[in-house]
């Protein structure tokens, strides 16, 4: 059974719209989990492949041409076994059919417009925060430009009563208190991972976001007072210059040149990054060059170019010194980005995508 069979009015009008030209740029480099893209300016039969694979059977059908034309979408995941973040954003409209196997999930538009329909509750939502049952069929149509996270916890975390009571026994959507701290734990965890600079460094967010989560969950079911996470904006001076770093390519390192764009002493800018982002600048200004290049990696679909090309591209020339940075700031070595990269790639040689949906080939 199916709730909707064409999108609600506001939502199916993304559909129409007349394609534009592709945005030069490569990657926003102030994208949420940019250290865990795993599919980055792709099209969107890409971003199907890629889902699938964690939730089998997901439909995604879109209309590539939409503003920002079918290579636009951006998918980053970072996972421990029982909790995985997942950021998306298609970059047009479309519509997602999936069922959730064994496991609860929450979805969060960080911006943008979605409608949710779910079985299981016999409801049409809009809300930007959604609690997602287990077994439960599921259609969302996103507006264009929608962009999301969504959480998923493990039913055999060793906390399944906790997660059983809350998305089941309890009624979460209509808890202002706790919908308001879930969605300020959900940005805390997307601010942090903005800077990271390590694999270890962005797992341990994630980690605190779970016991965030928890947290409240329990506090909720408890009838305690619930504490809502802090968020610590950031030093102006140091986002400036954060921003700087992250924006210019190619730019050679010039610590009296960061000093005055900050205002401040060589010693107080580096004890300042140090306590902001836990980095010293020089660090941080190596980090976003090997974003870039994992970017380029992953923007490269057809892999014309070899890792060394990349990587020269950015000033990397001790090439088994760069392999070692990159797995250190993504888990992984450039050439299993690749590889992951490959793995999605082939099953779109057997089936004619062109129109975005992407299917199950067993079914």
């Amino acid at each position: 059974m199916r709730i909707y069979a064409t999108p609600p009015r506001d939502i199916q009008s993304g559909y129409k719209c007349v394609a534009v030209t592709v945005m030069s740029k490569i990657v926003n480099m102030d994208q949420p989990l940019i250290n865990h893209a795993v599919c980055l300016k792709a099209p969107l039969a890409l971003v199907g492949e890629a889902l699938r694979k964690q939730v089998p059977g997901i439909r995604i059908q879109g209309n590539p041409t939409s503003p920002g034309g079918d290579h636009q979408a951006f998918m980053g995941v970072v996972a421990l076994p029982d909790i995985q973040a997942t950021y998306i954003n298609y970059g047009q409209a479309v519509q997602v059919q999936s069922r959730h196997y064994d496991h609860y999930s929450m979805l969060w538009i960080e911006k943008g417009r979605a409608v949710v329909c779910q079985e299981a509750f016999d409801r049409i939502t809009y809300d930007k925060l959604h609690f997602l049952q287990p077994d439960s069929p599921l259609e969302i149509f996103y507006a264009e430009d929608t962009p999301h996270l969504a959480i998923r916890l493990t039913r055999k975390s060793g906390r399944q009563e906790i997660l059983d009571r809350i998305f089941r026994d309890t009624k979460p959507q209509s808890s202002p208190v706790l919908r308001d701290g879930i969605i300020r734990a959900c940005r805390q965890f997307l601010e942090h991972q903005r800077h990271v600079i390590s694999h270890k460094e962005s797992l341990n967010g994630l980690q605190q976001l779970r016991e965030q989560l928890y947290n409240l969950f329990q506090s909720s079911l408890e009838g305690r007072p619930i504490t809502l996470p802090e968020i610590s904006p950031l030093d102006p001076r140091i986002r400036k210059v954060a921003n700087f770093l992250r924006q210019e390519p190619r730019w050679e390192y010039n610590a009296n040149l960061l000093c005055e764009m900050a205002g401040m002493s060589l010693r107080g800018l580096y004890y300042a990054f140090e306590r902001a982002l836990g980095s010293t600048p020089y660090r941080y200004h190596r980090a976003q060059k090997l974003i870039r290049v994992r970017a380029a990696l992953l923007a490269d679909h057809n892999q014309r170019h070899p890792i060394a090309w990349h990587a020269t591209n950015e000033g990397f020339y001790h090439l088994s010194r760069f392999a070692a940075q990159y797995r250190s700031l993504f888990g992984e070595l450039p050439s299993e980005t690749l590889q992951g990269m490959r793995q999605l790639q082939y099953p779109l040689s057997l089936s004619a995508l062109g129109n975005g949906l992407t299917q199950n080939e067993e079914e």
